[in-house]
C-alpha cells in the first residue's frame, strides 16, 4: 500500500498563498520510515558483522536461488559459478534485494 499522503513520491503539493503557486512539501511520514529502515539495517549489520562468513554466504546463495524462476536458475548462475564471478553474484543479490523492496507495497 502506497503512502496516502504523497502516493509514494516522498513529497506532496500544497498551495503557498504568499507565492501564489504550488510548493513541494517533504512527506515526513515517508522520510521517517526511510530513516527507521536505515537505522534497522545499520543495527542488523552491526549484529551480523561477526557472524560466520560461510553462513552469510549460504543465506545469500539461498536468497538468490529462491528469488529466481526455476527454469532460469541454470542459465543465471552456472556461467557465474564456472567463471567464479563473485562481483556479478553480489550485484545480482543487490538487484534482487531492490526488487523485493519495490515489490512490497506495504511500505510508504
Amino acid at each position: 500500500m502506497k503512502c496516502e499522503i504523497c502516493n509514494g513520491n516522498l513529497y506532496y503539493l500544497v498551495y503557498d498563498k504568499h507565492a501564489d503557486n504550488m510548493a513541494k512539501m517533504d512527506c515526513l511520514d515517508c522520510l521517517s520510515v526511510i530513516q527507521y529502515n536505515d537505522d534497522i539495517k545499520e543495527r542488523i549489520t552491526k549484529l551480523l558483522v561477526n557472524a560466520s562468513p560461510q553462513k552469510l554466504a549460504q543465506i545469500v546463495a539461498t536468497m538468490l536461488v529462491n528469488a529466481t524462476e526455476d527454469n532460469e536458475v541454470e542459465n543465471q548462475f552456472e556461467p557465474l559459478i564456472a567463471t567464479k564471478d563473485r562481483t556479478r553474484l553480489l550485484i545480482a543479490g543487490e538487484i534482487i534485494s531492490e526488487m523485493m523492496k519495490n515489490g512490497n507495497e506495504n511500505k510508504c
